[in-house]
């Protein structure tokens, strides 16, 4: 339901992405909700936060999010935070750029950009299980990290680096420090 997910506020916070993106609710919210901001949502499976970008397999995608954009720019809200499993090609990043620069125009926004978080050859259950059943009972991972997630993490930093308006953050730094990941 729109008004659920994109309430109306004085200081509102939305997060737009994936499902990706998604999965930080439950503890982005009462967090934003401590600093009095009102939260809300604007998720789309397997559809980052990209005007203008096709995907095949997901042919509203662009719908989803040229309507998001047009709520961000009529509702101005204070925090856009943006959240996806970052697609690495570089017709995405250049998109991904145009959004960037559209969500500039909004005055008074602050755009926050999650890099990618990590995705596994397999779930992480089956990972841990593995290793139970090979008597190893580390939880870090290396090898079972998609590179995926790292490069979508260094080009999105990359391209955020050059935006003034935006404050990048590091999910694969943060969580796999050396490229190591807890697991």
């Amino acid at each position: 339901d729109r008004d659920v997910c994109l309430p109306d506020g004085e200081r509102l916070a939305v997060l737009w992405g994936d499902s990706y993106a998604a999965h930080y609710v439950p503890s982005l919210r009462p967090r934003i909700e401590a600093f009095g901001y009102t939260f809300a949502q604007a998720n789309s499976a397997t559809c980052a936060p990209i005007i203008a970008r096709i995907h095949p397999r997901v042919p509203n995608c662009h719908v989803f999010n040229d309507e998001v954009m047009a709520w961000i720019k009529q509702n101005k809200p204070s925090v856009v935070i943006m959240s996806a499993l970052w697609p690495v090609d570089q017709k995405s990043i250049d998109q991904f750029a145009g959004t960037l620069r559209e969500l500039e125009k909004v005055d008074g926004l602050s755009v926050v950009i999650l890099g990618s978080s990590p995705l596994y050859f397999e779930t992480v259950p089956t990972i841990l299980a593995a290793r139970r059943l090979r008597a190893d009972r580390s939880d870090f991972a290396t090898t079972e990290v998609r590179k995926q997630s790292y490069q979508g993490d260094e080009k999105i930093g990359a391209l955020a680096a050059g935006m003034p308006t935006a404050t990048y953050i590091s999910v694969m730094n943060t969580g796999c420090p050396n490229r190591v990941c807890r697991i």
